[in-house]
């Protein structure tokens, strides 16, 4: 059955075009980095405070805030969590291009859906959205029905609750007094925009810098420096990164064993992969799955994945 309450952060979305995750929880305080995703991305923020930088601006967080990031847009959270102001979102990731054929009935809609889409947005922050009625008891509605639902019915109910989301979305942007730009201007794909989409298709292989940089008719230096400039880290070390945010997540949503999930992220080498698990996540792979089963059986609204 469709699992409603883990999230799993960059997922394929050919395979899966909508991720919701309801209200997931962090109280111990974790450092953000730059990173993308593969669809729409909407972010809320029920408790917290911290920020955001996206588009090289530094954007105020709090509680009742609406985040709404474009596919593979590079930004960065990173929120101030203590013991008396823990992290609590809920997160919708959906492949924008599944919902062009339902809303061909609703023009106007689909208008809205291709300017999130491939628009520059004015604003990729609503604030107080936690004063809109519809938006607060529309999530609420949802995270109980998904939980009823049954693998058949998911995509028409995961398309339905996106039109609805799409139309308290717009109606919430000008309420706000954010301009829906009649002469819209395409949003410009960032070099390293390029490049986070082909390490997304190919962070599983060996990587070979002179491929990455061939495919984007760039010089392998261009392409490291590109990199380095935008998120602070060298591609190997995002790389790194990315791989074992996979391994998180199949060690918590699999039973395949610690050795097979470490060649399929691309760490063929057992004892390397155990090496840098630790180095970077601060306990062995068994030691986590353990941690993460034993956490979710005792309050499924923890999640082990930062956001």
């Amino acid at each position: 059955m469709w699992n409603a309450v883990r999230w799993i952060e960059n997922l394929n979305l050919v395979e899966n075009p909508f991720l919701f995750h309801f209200r997931s929880l962090s109280t111990t305080s974790f450092g953000g980095y730059f990173h993308a995703h593969q669809g729409i991305e909407l972010l809320y923020i029920h408790q917290g405070r911290g920020v955001m930088i996206v588009d090289r601006k530094v954007h105020p967080l709090e509680s009742g805030t609406l985040v709404c990031l474009q596919p593979y847009q590079l930004h960065r959270i990173e929120m101030d969590i203590t013991e008396d102001s823990p992290y609590e979102r809920t997160i919708i990731v959906f492949e924008p291009t599944t919902m062009e054929s339902p809303l061909k009935q609703l023009p106007l809609l689909l208008k809205f859906l291709v300017y999130l889409h491939q628009d520059e947005l004015p604003a990729h922050i609503i604030p107080k959205m936690n004063l809109n009625v519809h938006f607060t008891s529309l999530l609420d509605q949802s995270q109980s029905r998904f939980a009823r639902i049954s693998p058949e019915e998911h995509e028409e109910e995961s398309q339905l609750f996106v039109m609805d989301l799409l139309q308290c979305l717009r109606d919430q942007w000008q309420k706000q007094g954010i301009t829906l730009i009649q002469q819209t201007t395409a949003r410009p794909v960032h070099h390293v925009e390029q490049i986070l989409q082909w390490l997304e298709t190919h962070y599983m292989e060996p990587f070979q810098l002179e491929l990455l940089a061939g495919d984007l008719h760039l010089s392998k230096f261009h392409v490291s420096r590109l990199f380095r400039q935008a998120t602070g880290s060298s591609i190997t070390e995002y790389l790194l990164y990315r791989r074992i945010r996979e391994a998180c997540l199949l060690l918590s949503t699999t039973e395949l064993s610690v050795q097979d999930i470490g060649c399929s992220i691309g760490i063929e080498h057992f004892s390397h992969f155990c090496f840098v698990f630790k180095k970077l996540i601060g306990t062995t792979p068994h030691q986590y799955r353990k941690k993460t089963n034993q956490s979710f059986a005792l309050n499924p609204k923890i999640t082990q994945m930062k956001k």
